[in-house]
Parts: structure tokens; C-alpha cells; sequence
């Protein structure tokens, strides 16, 4: 239907900006070196405690991705669980309008086909959400990116 052409052609606009952002280089706030210099003040410098609680997780596709610096910059002693997924895998959001009032879906049906738009990976989300509430309840990653392995120092 309407609304499968409607999702592919929102995840192409994103997929374009997040390239579009990545060619040109912007940089968000704070930017990589504040945020490094930020860890090195918390969690290097302070106190080793934190280092037991901290977990990066890494996404198998993120293109923006610094999780491998963080984990050089620690000495290899943090816990990382990788998922699948991109950069954009935690911006998920779904309408759809049969959870409208009755009133609404008459409005809208009269004026449009349209039932419903989502962007994101529903799939991917609900992985990562999953390995969060994991490490929060104290469970070891399930998986880790081979540059985290033992067997492959970083």
C-alpha cells in the first residue's frame, strides 16, 4: 500500500541526510575532543569504579561511530556489546491511524489515503533496547566486535 511506498521513501530522505551530514562534515555539540576530554576527566582520571559500570555499545554499521578510540583510550578494560544496527537505530517512530479517535479517521479518510508513516527499524531498536536493559540487570554482552575480542587486540 500507500504506506510501505510512504516508509521507504522517508528512510531514503534519511539515509541521505545522515550521508549529506557525514561528507560534509558537520560537527554536533559537544564535538568528539570535548567529549573525550570529558571521559578522561570522569572516568580516566577520577576513578576506576566508573570503568567497571561503563559499557559502550557499539552499532555494526555506524558510520560516525568512535566506540574503538573510547575502548583504546580505556586500555581495552570496558565492557562493549555490539548490536546490529546504524547510527540512526535509536530515532524510531511510527503514526498510524487506526490509534486515532473514531472522529479523526473519518476526517482523514475523506481527505487522504493516507493510514499510517514510520521511519527506522523497529527490529534493530527493540536489539539495542534489549542489551541496554541486559547490562542494567548486570548481564555480560551478548555479543562483541572482533576489535574487542581477546583473540584480536585493538
Amino acid at each position: 500500500g500507500s504506506g510501505s511506498t510512504t516508509n521507504v521513501g522517508l528512510n531514503k530522505v534519511f539515509e541521505f541526510a545522515q550521508q549529506a551530514i557525514g561528507f560534509v562534515g558537520l560537527e554536533f555539540s559537544p564535538t568528539p575532543s570535548d567529549t573525550e576530554r570529558l571521559m578522561r576527566m570522569k572516568l580516566v582520571d577520577q576513578a576506576s569504579s566508573w570503568q567497571e559500570k561503563t559499557r559502550l555499545f557499539v552499532l555494526e554499521e555506524d558510520a560516525l561511530d568512535g566506540s574503538r578510540d573510547v575502548y583504546n583510550m580505556f586500555g581495552g578494560k570496558l565492557a562493549v556489546s555490539r548490536v546490529p544496527g546504524t547510527h540512526l537505530t535509536p530515532v524510531y517512530w511510527k503514526f498510524n491511524v487506526d490509534g486515532l479517535p473514531q472522529e479523526a479517521k473519518t476526517i482523514l479518510s475523506e481527505a487522504s489515503s493516507f493510514r499510517g508513516a514510520s521511519f527506522g527499524n523497529e527490529e534493530e531498536l527493540d536489539g539495542l533496547v534489549e542489551e541496554v536493559c541486559n547490562w542494567i540487570e548486570g548481564k555480560e554482552p551478548s555479543q562483541i566486535p572482533s576489535w574487542a575480542s581477546s583473540s584480536c587486540p585493538p
